[in-house]
């Protein structure tokens, strides 16, 4: 992107307070945690409201599995057997609906709800049993591992893209901003996430 995703402002509202906000609708209440690098500027924490808690990663640019451990070991301590929604801060498209229906096809005897979009597992738009998790976490190096290899490791219930095309017709969910070009489309329709159309790709390279 040449710059912080995050702090991309549109409205009034960065490109992260856009996905808090569409988590938030999709949980309908509880814990939502941000994991940031160690000195990733963000907004103000009175931004985001009292439901958000914002951890730094021990080590910089440690990866995103790294940054699973930081927020798992969190929810466990303060929300212990939780399962989690976790999403990029970089998918302004995100449908509550969607996330409403990941976290009500969760298997007590699996360990991640998986999403099959364009033929990948999206480990970045999936409902995660926290506990079971930690165990994994706890076994191997974090750092620098990719996300495709940590859920590989996981005990799977996939969700094939026809049904998540029951919520999210248009998959708008795994649309990422990860160039330029991606936000200035966005912000260019003006009309918000509900009206992004065909402007970004779904995500494939979830390394």
């Amino acid at each position: 992107m040449g710059t912080d995703k995050a702090l991309l402002s549109f409205g009034g509202k960065t490109l992260l307070e856009y996905v808090i906000d569409r988590v938030r609708q999709g949980i309908g209440g509880g814990q939502i945690v941000v994991v940031a690098s160690p000195y990733q500027e963000l907004p103000p924490p009175e931004v985001f409201g009292e439901d958000v808690e914002i951890l730094r990663d021990a080590e910089a640019f440690a990866g995103p599995v790294a940054g699973l451990a930081r927020a798992f070991a969190w929810l466990e301590d303060s929300v212990p057997g939780c399962w989690a929604f976790v999403s990029g801060c970089d998918t302004p498209g995100l449908k509550p609906g969607l996330v409403r229906y990941l976290g009500a096809n969760r298997p007590q005897d699996k360990d991640v709800v998986l999403p099959e979009v364009g033929g990948y597992g999206q480990p970045l738009s999936a409902c995660y049993q926290v506990r079971k998790c930690i165990a994994l976490l706890n076994k191997m190096e974090t750092k620098n591992s990719s996300l495709r290899s940590f859920t590989a490791q996981l005990d799977v219930w996939a969700i094939p893209e026809r049904d998540i095309r029951k919520w999210d017709s248009q998959l708008q969910s795994f649309w990422n901003c990860h160039l330029p070009e991606d936000w200035e489309k966005w912000v260019a329709l003006q009309g918000g996430p509900e009206q992004i159309g065909g402007a970004f790709r779904p995500g494939s390279s979830q390394t």
